[in-house]
């Protein structure tokens, strides 16, 4: 935008100025693509697959210009493989303050977004038009829950990918490296003044009929979503305790010691509608990549020209030629006149009607009439011989299909039809040869769910970022609800009840993802090798019975498992709790080995309770009562033996200082005697104290039933001095 103009609009007219140049730039840099991916899209529906003046040249004619797709086949061996063979998505703690449990309630929040928002037809969607016209759209968006003013996040797709204008500068196959994308269509200005009543007068000031930018005409508007990045900068402060925090964290940080600090760029990501020449809404993206994901199919760069391509766009010739022979075989089998008849002239005199019709209709006998050539009998009328097509023509039609196989390598094994391999083995090597030749377009799919899985993370803790139950989905397609943000209790394998907070925005999470086959697929794979492997070891159906019932589909195939599951040993069953945890057997075992032996001591206790009342338990406790009176009484000997110690060797402490001293005792001396003196009572305290604390705790080991002895209770249930 040259400084002139920008100089003379408005900050929305700048935005809606810049979008309508990047839209025409796109526009530009991918004509070529825009163009091919038409063709190659229309070619895969039978469009296209005569070139237009051969076409109207053989119709002219009456000849026929036969469609034999095969195209179709090719594209839909890639695609349908793609759908048997579901991507999944994994998550992993990266820094010290992530974890492995919050990692698996994100992967399964993702795969619940995956299937509220039947992401599989999104996916699909996008790789399909990857595989035919070389690339394929779909999107993040979020809404709110009805009724609510919580936050969904679904994955939808773009069904033309045509309404997509691409960054040209972005170069990653994932298209995360693209600073801005537009989704533009052109609506009816009807439908634009329907939809938004209060912009009836589209149109207007800064732009109009002399701008090559005109996004009106008389009858129609172009609406746009316009995504677009603006970088931002924040300082960054590495404290003495190891933590990073920026400006906000800074001041909540108690007695913080700055031993770094750095000034980082991160994007915000705005998004505004446009229609005509006018802004209609506009927000900020909560997350920080643009929420629109490409798929590509085979690209290639070409002076600095990114060119992407699908696997119709080379097999078209072959398919071309194929239609061009299958169309010459018919017509030289079906479409030319019958064989014509050799009669002499005059042999059908009085009998033409008959025999023009001999071609069409099945007549009992057909009649001649005699004839003489140069004066011998004329032979009777006979049909030409029936001339086959020429060889060349079906060795042709042949060399086209073969041309089509070998261009994609998908040949008869990979299309299901019998070939040359008779082994197993060879059939599935021949397959995997075509798997291996058109993995790229897999691998692409791979790469741009992953993408999408990144976005979820970093946007999954900014739209729940408040306490809620939110729906998990395991790899099993079990649901579950866990609570984020705040403080739950839940049982450890060991069934103890924990304390903990799962904070979806504390700790950094990575994406993996891997393609294979559905759980439903493995399921029934299971089943049938451990069936096969009970055929050969029977035992094993008596330690794994309900889990080879678990894995067919058949009706009441879970009713059987569960009660096989009954009828396993302890220490082989597995009881989930509510959280989904599940307790070792041996541990369970030992459990409940233990209640059992608690159980029974508690029944001899209470026997022993019921015999206190009989004369033996009687005199026992009264035996212990003498025993603990006994040692009150020697407790209380010695507590007076000590006190009288005490107050002589005091009373001496106190009558030293006035005897009779003799005169060669010096002050020194007499100062060393009172210290030592002070020292031996000090340690005598002690002693004392600590013998009758041992006493104290000698006689407390002794408990008997307060009801019995109530004269010896101190109210707490324990005999005291």
């Amino acid at each position: 935008m040259s400084a002139e103009i920008e100089a003379g609009l408005s900050p929305d007219d700048k935005i809606i100025r810049l979008c309508k140049e990047r839209h025409a730039a796109s526009l530009d840099y991918d004509s070529i693509n825009r163009n091919l991916f038409i063709e190659d899209v229309e070619f895969y529906n039978g469009d296209g697959q005569w070139p237009n003046r051969v076409k109207a040249d053989r119709e002219l004619e009456n000849r026929p210009c036969l469609v034999v797709n095969r195209t179709k086949s090719f594209v839909r061996q890639v695609t349908n493989d793609a759908l048997q063979n579901p991507i999944s998505c994994k998550v992993r703690p990266v820094d010290n303050y992530a974890d492995e449990e919050t990692a698996e309630i994100f992967a399964g929040i993702i795969r619940h977004i995956e299937s509220n928002s039947n992401a599989d037809i999104a996916y699909q969607n996008a790789f399909f038009y990857s595989v035919v016209g070389g690339v394929g759209y779909f999107r993040v968006t979020t809404d709110y829950l009805p009724g609510s003013f919580d936050q969904e996040i679904y994955i939808n797709k773009i069904s033309n990918s045509l309404t997509v204008f691409r960054d040209p500068d972005s170069r990653e196959p994932d298209g995360s490296d693209s600073k801005w994308y537009i989704i533009a269509e052109e609506v009816s200005r009807d439908q634009h003044e329907e939809e938004y009543p209060d912009d009836s007068d589209v149109g207007g000031a800064p732009f109009q009929t002399n701008d090559v930018f005109n996004w009106m005409t008389k009858d129609t508007v172009i609406r746009a979503e316009y995504f677009y990045i603006e970088m931002k900068s924040k300082k960054l402060y590495l404290l003495s305790n190891g933590d990073v925090v920026d400006d906000e964290g800074l001041a909540n940080a108690k007695n913080p010691k700055i031993e770094a600090e750095r000034v980082e760029e991160y994007p915000v990501v705005k998004w505004c509608l446009i229609g005509g020449d006018r802004i209609l809404d506009r927000k900020e993206w909560a997350g920080k990549y643009i929420p629109i994901i490409p798929i590509y199919g085979d690209t290639v760069e070409i002076k600095g020209r990114q060119i992407y391509e699908g696997m119709v766009r080379a097999i078209k010739d072959p398919q071309r030629m194929l239609n061009y022979y299958r169309s010459t075989e018919t017509e030289l089998l079906a479409l030319t006149p019958k064989a014509p008849i050799l009669v002499a002239e005059g042999q059908l005199e009085g009998y033409e009607d008959k025999w023009a019709t001999a071609n069409n209709v099945n007549h009992a006998y057909l009649e001649y009439k005699q004839t003489d050539i140069e004066g011998r009998p004329a032979p009777m009328p006979q049909r030409t011989q029936f001339q086959p097509p020429p060889s060349g023509v079906l060795q042709g039609a042949q060399n086209a299909a073969q041309d089509m196989m070998d261009i994609t390598s998908i040949h008869e094994a990979g299309l299901g039809a019998r070939s040359n391999e008779t082994s197993g083995r060879a059939i599935l090597a021949r397959q995997k040869e075509g798997d291996n030749a058109t993995f790229h377009y897999a691998h692409n799919k791979e790469i741009s769910v992953a993408h999408c899985a990144r976005i979820l993370v970093d946007l999954i803790p900014k739209i729940y970022d408040t306490p809620r139950a939110v729906r998990v989905l395991g790899l099993d397609g079990k649901e579950r609800l866990k609570k984020i943000n705040q403080n739950v209790t839940e049982k450890d394998e060991y069934g103890r009840a924990i304390k903990k907070i799962y904070d979806l925005s504390v700790g950094t999470y990575d994406v993996v993802v891997s393609a294979g086959a559905s759980y439903q697929t493995l399921r029934q794979e299971a089943a049938e090798a451990m069936t096969q492997m009970v055929q050969g070891n029977p035992q094993l159906m008596q330690v794994a019975g309900d889990l080879i019932m678990r894995g067919y589909d058949f009706p009441n195939a879970d009713d059987i498992a569960e009660r096989l599951h009954k009828a396993l040993p302890p220490e082989l069953q597995e009881v989930d709790d509510e959280e989904g945890d599940t307790m070792p057997p041996e541990i369970r075992a030992q459990l409940e080995q233990s209640q059992q032996q608690m159980d029974e001591m508690l029944k001899q206790i209470g026997q022993m309770d019921a015999a206190l009342k009989d004369k033996q338990m009687q005199d026992q406790l009264a035996a212990q009562k003498v025993q603990i009176e006994q040692f009150q009484a020697e407790t209380a000997r010695m507590k007076a033996e000590r006190e009288l110690e005490l107050k002589a060797m005091e009373l001496q402490a106190k009558m030293q200082p006035q005897a009779e001293v003799e005169p060669d005792v010096t002050e020194s001396e007499k100062l060393n005697f009172d210290a030592a003196l002070k020292i031996r009572l000090k340690e005598m305290e002690i002693e004392s104290a600590e013998n009758l604390k041992l006493m104290d705790i000698k006689a407390r080991q002794l408990e008997v039933d307060p009801t019995v002895y109530p004269e010896i209770d101190d109210g707490s249930g324990v005999i005291g001095l």
